[in-house]
């Protein structure tokens, strides 16, 4: 029995083998991001996964289907960062700068899922772009409300707060487009440089006190 409970425990934290469902998504997210969505048809997704076109049918109805799951995938990854560094950080001052770190992160580690939904948005289909356009201002609003939180309790000196705002996502969604794990500046060194700017642009002279989400900026070199 106990050999058999080790055998189970050990079956259980053994990673998932890859479904072609995954093989598929990873296929189109590479195709989509290097050569754009427009460019990629079902048939070269289908050749490169190994599978026949009509089977690729039977896990996407289309490849606006498969582009809307990755773009929500993306979204829920990007909001679920935010909404880590809103709820778990217990000031305003930190609640920017881990929601700026977790940014830069995001847009590193998922460059190409961030290419993927911040340049090829309008190929959605009607319905699933009004989703993402709502989601996105959702995401925007939860930073200018740091923003204008911060502003009210004078620890911040911003003349706008929207365009603030958009400073800093940009500079984060930029990073997708230059970033290389071996570059010559490590993750961890762009996070915190990009932290600094970011309390630059918004005036903040206060203190700095430990995060509440560290351990997520502490990666292997």
């Amino acid at each position: 029995m106990v050999n058999m409970a080790r055998e189970q425990a050990t079956a259980s934290s053994e990673p998932r083998p890859r479904s072609t469902s995954d093989v598929i998504v990873e296929t189109g997210l590479k195709l989509f991001s290097e050569i754009g969505y427009d460019g990629v048809g079902m048939r070269q997704i289908a050749s490169i996964v190994g599978i026949k076109a009509a089977s690729l049918y039977n896990h996407y109805a289309s490849k606006e289907e498969l582009l809307w799951s990755i773009v929500e995938d993306a979204l829920g990854k990007i909001r679920g960062y935010q909404r880590r560094a809103f709820t778990e950080e217990e000031t305003t001052a930190n609640r920017l700068r881990a929601f700026v770190r977790l940014h830069v992160r995001f847009h590193a580690e998922q460059s190409q899922m961030a290419r993927v939904v911040n340049n090829n948005m309008e190929s959605l289909a009607p319905a699933h772009y009004s989703i993402t356009a709502q989601r996105r201002e959702e995401f925007e609003h939860g930073l200018r409300q740091v923003l204008q939180f911060g502003c009210d309790e004078e620890i911040f000196l911003i003349r706008n707060v929207r365009l603030t705002s958009h400073a800093i996502l940009d500079m984060g969604i930029g990073i997708s487009s230059w970033y290389l794990p071996d570059g010559p500046d490590s993750l961890s060194d762009i996070m915190a440089a990009y932290e600094e700017i970011a309390l630059r642009m918004v005036g903040y002279t206060g203190t700095l006190t430990p995060l509440q989400t560290e351990s997520d900026f502490v990666l292997d070199s």
